[in-house]
């Protein structure tokens, strides 16, 4: 007669042996070049590219080297990222899953619904940041050609049945720094406590329903939209709204402005500001 803690041991040394096999002939190539045909073809013109493929425990997958491209540009590239089914949605419409990643110094945590109706793929996916850090992602950088840092917060949410405004964000700066390039001002940055912003993504529309800022040196508010273009860099801005200087930032500038430029009525109701230019080669102007 075999004891009680001898099956014990037995179904652990067999459950240990099923598991060891399945790791090492788990089909990851198989799995890597389904995922990558899988993006191209409901994503499109975006694909999701995938180096390597592991099995993980819990029940999923540990993606290694995730890249996200739009045609042959790079946008977003994360070291691994865990993914795996939601149990709870098994009876919902469709396929459920999520991501999880931490990248930039936060965290990311994404939720993928794919379902067909009428043979047509419906996806909606929601993505929750979780202070990222702003200097840790180098397109930023290279994009704005200046110093940004700060710890992101947010939701972004994409549903591709939706014909305009397909992608939705609000996100949120703690913490924020931008560096100024001004070489006639003797000012090298701006900081701000907080920055709230509601975006919407319109084709290659990408409005600024609303960004609200509060720092040591100005606050304010600024709407409208960019006009997204290749190269990212002369995308077209036009955004309006206002902004207040505070008391010893706007002696400051008095102090090394020519005398007149910063009026001093306008100080407490704040300025009309107006933005335009190019990302790469901005411009404004105050009233």
């Amino acid at each position: 007669m075999v004891k009680p803690g001898k099956r014990v041991g037995y179904v652990l040394y067999l459950l240990a042996a099923v598991g060891l096999c399945l790791y090492i002939l788990f089909p990851g190539e198989l799995f890597r070049k389904h995922i990558t045909a899988r993006s191209a073809h409901l994503l499109a013109p975006y694909r999701v590219e995938v180096a390597q493929v592991k099995p993980a425990f819990p029940p999923g997958l540990q993606l290694q080297g995730v890249t996200l491209r739009h045609n042959q540009r790079e946008l977003l590239q994360i070291a691994s990222a865990r993914v795996s089914p939601v149990y709870t949605a098994l009876f919902s419409p469709g396929h459920t899953f999520e991501a999880r990643a931490a990248h930039w110094g936060g965290n990311l945590h994404s939720r993928l619904n794919v379902a067909v109706i009428q043979d047509q793929a419906i996806i909606t996916a929601s993505t929750t940041l979780t202070a990222v850090a702003l200097e840790a992602i180098p397109e930023l950088a290279r994009i704005s050609g200046r110093t940004l840092t700060g710890r992101l917060s947010g939701n972004v949410l994409w549903e591709s049945s939706q014909p305009t405004e397909a992608v939705t964000a609000d996100l949120t700066v703690f913490d924020g720094q931008v560096g100024l390039l001004i070489p006639w001002i003797d000012i090298k940055r701006v900081d701000f406590q907080r920055i709230d912003t509601a975006l919407a993504l319109n084709r290659q529309h990408l409005l600024v329903k609303r960004c609200v800022f509060v720092g040591e040196q100005i606050s304010g508010d600024l709407s409208g939209s960019i006009q997204l273009r290749t190269p990212l860099g002369e995308s077209l801005l036009t955004l309006t709204g206002t902004i207040r200087l505070h008391p010893d930032f706007f002696h400051q500038l008095q102090s090394k402005l020519p005398e007149g430029l910063v009026s001093a009525e306008n100080q407490t109701g704040g300025y009309r500001v107006r933005f335009g230019g190019t990302l790469d080669k901005p411009m404004f102007s105050l009233k």
